[in-house]
């Protein structure tokens, strides 16, 4: 939880300055990021002592950053954990001290002009290098200046140097700031507001087969740039483009900037012009020319491929993963993590404010932190415990709870809620008839051979009427001093936004009762995906049986104020 306080911090840091520097066009906005980061990151190691703060926090930080609406969002996402990971390591080795920051904060900011450099090797290749090495030796030549290698290096050194000198500073004024806010005695009042926001929905515009085929058309392309004559793979990488721009529109901004295409025509007449002109004696040549053309090919592939990418990334890879059961605490931070941006967004200063009295702004915001833990705390304790029962269809889903409900009973327990048995005729199952849990009051859900209702799935069509009576005993199973609640089933219908999807998002909301849903298998990952939440437990038919979940569910009402077991 402390990491998703940072990482929320740390992501409305990037999102609101970070929009700010590109609307201004604002030169080393990625430095200046990164010095802020860094007071960010040493204010509240000072604040909170734990290991493993940092890179726990930029991985949030970078998860969050995926909302912004940059047509590229993989360079800002791996130089955020670069930030984290070397501050990490620093930390680690040398100890929570001033050393340990400083060493810390002077890579993590050094790493902005790395990150930058790999960035432009990746855009224009190799030949940037070179096409570089002969600009600064022709300069040299024009100026009448005569100097050797180590001059050079001279200046790259200097150039370091400032980096390193800059992220010192930064944790010089992190370790500051922490200190000062560790004894301010605030108590500011922060709360969430509302629930959690859908960001991780599924949707159908999105498909791993197009990542994986952009990776490999890139890998393909960049082939073909650098060995194909200049007219064959120009041919091959606009068709590339051309069919990236109709499937992302949105994706391909930059190839609308101005300053795009200028950059493009400045490297092409600084090739032509200094490309092995000191020993040609020429100051124009072909070879420069077609070298020039040939990373402006490069750039556009790399530009569009990334922006594609980008996109894909934004569903299936990024946040499916998030729903595997091994990621539990990845899922749960960064879902708080994004609840608190738009408060976190409120209560930041603007970026001019920062900039003019960073250490005054930065005091002031974090000292909310402390409150806004509190508020995670508080929002966790409100959820509901969901554990899932799980099978395939026919696999006794049903029985299986109707087995759960007997063991609470004899336990003491109060179940209520609702059961969807199955109508069967010649050993087929024609239809769904609703079961309260609490009185065995029944009502026709639905049938396969009748096509009277509204609503649908496969080919079984239910009764508005019936949904509505199901509705009634769901909520009023929450007055009734209910222990255990349970919807039977969650899947299809329900995931279109009909079904229980009205009742359940009210329940998530509203009440703290431990809750049961039969859901298919496969439908798993994507149920939880729809409401936000990770089940505290899966149970499988046929393989789990209802003693086990009935022993983890009283448990758990023997001690109302137990740590909730979706963070163990």
């Amino acid at each position: 939880m402390k990491a998703a306080v940072i990482g929320s911090y740390w992501g409305t840091l990037e999102i609101v300055m970070g929009s700010f520097f590109h609307n201004m066009r604002f030169p080393m906005s990625g430095t200046i990021l990164s010095f802020f980061s860094v007071i960010l990151l040493v204010s509240f190691s000072r604040i909170w002592r734990e290991n493993g703060l940092f890179w726990r926090a930029s991985l949030i930080a970078a998860l969050m950053k995926s909302i912004s609406p940059s047509a590229v969002i993989l360079g800002p996402m791996t130089g955020i954990m670069l930030e984290g990971f070397l501050m990490e390591s620093f930390v680690f080795l040398l100890g929570k001290n001033i050393a340990g920051y400083i060493a810390g904060g002077a890579m993590a900011v050094f790493s902005a002009l790395l990150h930058k450099l790999i960035t432009l090797l990746v855009l224009y290749g190799y030949n940037l290098v070179r096409l570089l090495v002969y600009l600064y030796q022709y300069a040299l030549k024009k100026m009448n200046i005569h100097t050797s290698g180590q001059d050079a290096w001279l200046i790259v050194a200097l150039f370091v140097s400032i980096y390193l000198a800059v992220g010192s500073l930064a944790a010089f004024i992190g370790y500051f700031i922490g200190n000062r806010v560790c004894k301010l005695n605030k108590n500011n009042a922060l709360s969430l507001s509302g629930p959690l926001p859908s960001g991780f929905s599924f949707s159908s515009g999105y498909s791993i087969a197009w990542l994986l085929l952009h990776l490999v058309l890139l890998s393909a392309f960049l082939w073909v740039t650098g060995h194909l004559p200049l007219g064959y793979a120009s041919l091959l990488v606009f068709a590339y483009v051309a069919v990236s721009i109709l499937r992302y529109k949105q994706a391909v901004r930059h190839l609308k900037k101005p300053f795009f295409w200028i950059q493009l025509v400045i490297i092409t007449l600084v090739a032509s012009l200094v490309w092995n002109g000191i020993e040609s004696g020429n100051l124009f040549n072909r070879e420069g020319l077609m070298t020039g053309l040939q990373m402006n090919l490069r750039a556009i592939l790399v530009m569009v491929s990334f922006s594609a990418i980008s996109v894909e990334l934004r569903n299936p890879l990024v946040r499916v993963v998030l729903f595997k059961r091994g990621f539990a605490q990845l899922y749960l931070s960064l879902n708080l993590a994004f609840s608190s941006l738009p408060l976190l967004m409120e209560a930041f200063a603007r970026p001019r404010e920062i900039i003019k009295k960073p250490v005054s702004v930065i005091t002031k915001t974090l000292s909310l932190a402390e409150s806004l833990l509190k508020s995670f705390s508080k929002y966790l304790d409100r959820q509901p415990l969901i554990y899932l029962v799980t099978g395939a269809v026919g696999a006794g889903k049903t029985l299986w709870l109707k087995e759960l409900i007997a063991e609470l009973k004899k336990t003491g327990l109060k179940p209520a809620g609702l059961l969807a048995e199955g109508i069967m005729e010649n050993s087929q199952k024609k239809g769904y008839r609703l079961v309260s849990v609490t009185d065995g009051e029944s009502k026709p859900f639905g049938f396969a051979s009748e096509k009277k209702g509204r609503i649908s799935t496969g080919k079984f069509t239910f009764y508005p009427d019936a949904i509505h009576w199901g509705e009634d005993v769901l909520w009023k199973s929450l007055s009734d001093n209910t222990d255990v609640l349970i919807i039977d089933e969650v899947g299809s219908l329900e995931l279109k936004g009909q079904g229980w999807a009205k009742v359940i998002a009210g329940l998530l909301k509203e009440s703290p009762v431990p809750q049961v849903w039969a859901v298919r298998s496969r439908l798993v990952d994507a149920v939880q995906a729809a409401w936000n939440f990770h089940a505290a437990g899966i149970l499988e038919v046929g393989k789990d049986t209802p003693r086990d979940l009935v022993e983890k569910l009283k448990n758990h009402h023997s001690d109302s104020h137990q740590q909730n077991p979706t963070l163990q």
